[in-house]
């Protein structure tokens, strides 16, 4: 069998380049969102429809909350340089994910929303971009615990596992500002 492939410390100048394009692509990201989100009003007016599923737009962003905590544990434990622990904590954040993601496609395949409707056009519009979001981060996920089940992090280098929660947060944050923005306002 041979032996974990582990990679050799970042400079602090290729971690600071890294951390910045992260930042950078959430960033742009972040405006295609405020911009998805801006045409809920404009297209939609301010009128929330009666016809989305509360409770399950309700019981999604709980899920996606709760997997921050095991993807937030994971980061915490690859930093002390235990990678099983650490890939566990990212299964868990990734099984929550996925289902995240089918809740989403159980909202679409239920919803009473019409499709037609300035509202349903949005609402289909910003969740049908979160959820190519979900499934990429979700991808994401999957592939660090796959990486940390084969222990290629180490406590000298493990930025694709922080780089890759932090674009988990951002997922969820997503999720939470749109769960506002179409159900409570």
């Amino acid at each position: 069998m041979p032996a974990p492939v582990t990679y050799d410390k970042l400079t602090a100048r290729q971690l600071r380049m890294y951390r910045g394009s992260l930042w950078l692509l959430l960033l742009s990201e972040t405006m295609l969102f405020v911009t998805v989100f801006a045409v809920r009003f404009l297209m939609a007016f301010a009128q929330r429809s009666p016809d989305l599923n509360q409770l399950l737009g309700g019981l999604l962003t709980l899920v996606f909350v709760a997997s921050v905590f095991p993807a937030r544990s994971a980061v915490r434990e690859i930093r002390q340089g235990n990678n099983d622990s650490a890939g566990r904590s990212l299964f868990v954040a990734t099984l929550l994910g996925l289902a995240g993601l089918a809740g989403v496609v159980v909202d679409w395949l239920t919803t009473k929303l019409d499709p037609s409707t300035r509202f349903g056009e949005s609402y289909f519009l910003a969740t049908g971009y979160h959820a190519l979001h979900i499934f990429i981060g979700v991808v994401v996920l999957s592939a660090l615990t796959s990486s940390a089940s084969k222990k290629r992090f180490s406590v000298a280098n493990h930025w694709s596992v922080e780089g890759g929660v932090l674009f988990w947060y951002f997922v969820v944050l997503m999720w939470v500002l749109l769960y506002v923005i179409y159900f409570w306002i």
